[in-house]
């Protein structure tokens, strides 16, 4: 193994441990319900994971899957936006993965964590963006497919997308992690479920301009 200049790494059977002479704390290779106290590194870990599942290869691969096998290659929202393969040509139309309608890709790695910890664990980025990835392939995480503008448009909250549009099986996912699922996202999934039995997706004018000059373009034809 080579060796980092001031950086020591220390074995041990439960956790191994990176120092330095010029740091104060000690890195362990594993997280522990002490690291996760201070809510900055709980933040910090969970975006890291996030990352780890956003660039891997698997992630790709299953947007991939979605959208040729599944048959997800159009935009929930614009159903006329649609990726086309044509015999001599491909165009490219912009369609994003998007997770929900309930939960974002930040909850499923909260949950997970504290599910984890709930348990005892062994907790790092490898093991938890792993399990989430797995949970992709199991179909358990909800996913809508949107086109670039219609995704922007939801992270904005002028777009309302009710639960029947999502694919995947979120009860699965949080039967098997219910350990980890706090009293702030029982609250979130109840309101949400209560808010599609009582309304079918729907903007709000968001995209009553780009109807009118469609309009007006068939009538000029």
């Amino acid at each position: 193994m080579n060796k980092i200049p001031n950086i020591e790494f220390k074995k041990s059977k439960r956790d191994p441990v990176i120092d330095s002479k010029s740091s104060i704390y000690e890195l362990p290779f594993y997280k522990d319900n002490d690291h996760f106290s201070n809510l900055d590194n709980y933040v910090r870990f969970v975006k890291s994971v996030e990352s780890m599942v956003r660039t891997s290869n698997y992630y790709a691969r299953y947007i991939k899957y979605l959208k040729e096998e599944v048959g997800l290659n159009y935009c929930q929202v614009l159903s006329n936006i649609k990726v086309v393969e044509e015999a001599t040509r491909k165009r490219a139309t912009k369609i994003e993965m998007h997770h929900g309608p309930i939960l974002t890709l930040f909850d499923y790695v909260c949950i997970v964590v504290d599910h984890l910890l709930y348990h005892n664990k062994k907790i790092n980025s490898f093991i938890v963006s792993d399990i989430i990835l797995k949970e992709h392939y199991k179909h358990n995480v909800q996913v809508v497919m949107l086109s670039k503008t219609a995704h922007e448009q939801v992270h904005n909250e002028n777009i309302f997308i009710n639960i029947k549009q999502a694919f995947g099986d979120l009860n699965n996912f949080l039967n098997t992690y219910r350990d980890g699922i706090n009293i702030d996202q029982i609250k979130k999934i109840n309101e949400y479920i209560k808010l599609c039995e009582e309304n079918d997706s729907f903007d709000k004018g968001v995209f009553e301009l780009s109807e009118t000059i469609k309009n007006w373009s068939l009538n000029n034809l």
